[in-house]
């Protein structure tokens, strides 16, 4: 699950290097001017803030709106200068391809043959200046085209740059730059429809996870409608074993963005000690929405991983034939200790 780094002058991951802008469930929360406070990045939500250069932060970093083909929709931002100078902020939009790790990175080009932001996003005004400690609104307008094929979710990344003002400064030194952006995806009221399925199990038994072994349930939009996914998964021994697990990820601090006709993963640890070699039997389901979840069953062998030589055999289909067990409330963790 991917970092997050808006609001950069160069966008980083949790490990300094430039990708473009994430999204996703991670947390990359930081400052690297001193005085500069977390800004958004202390509010909750899938969102967070990674600031470097001039620190110019948005009050949303996500914004969803709904709006029929050929209709027509506006909604305000707020922008603000986290500086002791004036700045000078430009707005634009641009169209962006988010890949399997959350990681947005500005394209210029729509996908899958949907109009690009210049048809149906506008953001004004085009450039003002911002006192130091000040806020602005900034307002954008929605309007995709009247289309019988416009079904999808509309993409767009909403950027703010912002320079000193003073000319002279600039000039004076290394001129820095600071950037904050809101993601805005615009529904097709009425439109679209819902749609997802479960992929293969995976499974990571690396030694280096540090007794760990992590399960991972790929998450795909088959649909016309963004979500974020609630993921729950179910590990049970085979036969008369007695070790159980559940766990449920994603509707609060962890969620994870799906967008139309991608897919994720969303990430399950368990201790590596509390599973011991065997067969077990999993259960995955995925709410997104809709009235009934999608869910699909797995049958997994475990080798010996006590010395953190073994390996987990491929998670295979299985069709379980009764709803799996739920823990006691509040618990990750086997509901009986392995072995009794």
């Amino acid at each position: 699950m991917g970092d997050v780094a808006v609001g950069a002058s160069a966008v980083l991951d949790s490990k300094g290097v430039a990708t473009g802008v994430a999204v996703g469930s991670g947390v990359a929360v930081g400052s690297m001017r001193k005085g500069v406070g977390e800004g958004i990045g202390g509010q909750a939500g899938p969102f967070k803030s990674l600031t470097v250069g001039l620190s110019v932060t948005v009050a949303r970093e996500f914004e969803e709106i709904s709006v029929a083909p050929g209709g027509f929709r506006t909604g305000v931002l707020e922008v603000t200068n986290n500086e002791d100078t004036a700045l000078l902020v430009a707005t634009g939009a641009t169209d962006v391809a988010m890949d399997p790790d959350g990681v947005l990175t500005p394209t210029g080009t729509p996908p899958n043959n949907l109009p690009g932001v210049a048809e149906w996003l506008q953001v004004g005004p085009e450039e003002f200046q911002l006192p130091p400690g000040k806020s602005r609104k900034v307002i954008y307008k929605v309007g995709p085209p009247k289309r019988d094929d416009m079904r999808s979710d509309l993409v767009g990344l909403i950027r703010f740059t912002a320079r000193q003002l003073d000319m002279i400064a600039r000039q004076a030194e290394e001129e820095v730059i600071g950037e904050a952006g809101t993601l805005l995806i615009a529904s097709m009221a009425g439109q679209g429809k819902p749609g997802a399925e479960l992929g293969v199990l995976q499974v990571d038994t690396r030694p280096e996870k540090e007794g760990i072994i992590s399960f991972g349930v790929p998450i795909k939009c088959t649909g016309d409608v963004h979500f974020f996914p609630v993921v729950r998964l179910n590990i049970q021994g085979e036969g008369a074993s007695p070790f159980q697990w559940e766990r449920t990820l994603g509707a609060v601090a962890d969620r994870m963005l799906v967008l139309p006709g991608m897919e994720r993963v969303m990430w399950f640890d368990v201790v590596r000690e509390t599973l011991p070699p065997g067969r077990y039997i999993a259960t995955a389901s995925v709410d997104y929405g809709v009235t009934e979840p999608a869910t699909r069953g797995y049958t997994v062998d475990l080798h010996d991983m006590s010395t953190g030589a073994g390996q987990a055999e491929g998670a295979q289909d299985a069709a379980p034939t009764q709803e799996p067990p739920t823990p006691q409330p509040g618990t990750d963790a086997p509901a009986s200790p392995p072995g009794g």
